[in-house]
């Protein structure tokens, strides 16, 4: 009786700690998933934030600030 008592409570605890591995990593996969698409999030974020700052840039020669109402410059290249 004494080994069979035994082995059952060896048997319950193996469940029991595998069940806990297991919940926490599936905890822990779901967590990363989130961040991982919060990542993606805040990329896209900066990229607009970006793409709204008064930088100036160049495109066929013209060099303008986005996103206002300035008059673009013609860019003289020097030889």
């Amino acid at each position: 009786m004494s080994r069979l008592k035994c082995f059952v409570y060896c048997l319950i605890s193996l469940v029991v700690g595998m069940l806990i591995i297991y919940a926490t990593w599936q905890t822990a996969f779901i967590r990363g998933s989130i961040d991982r698409g919060a990542q993606v999030v805040a990329d896209e974020r900066d990229f607009w934030l970006a793409m709204d700052a008064r930088v100036p840039y160049e495109l066929n020669g013209y060099k303008f600030l986005p996103h206002t109402h300035e008059k673009k410059i013609r860019v003289v290249k020097r030889r």
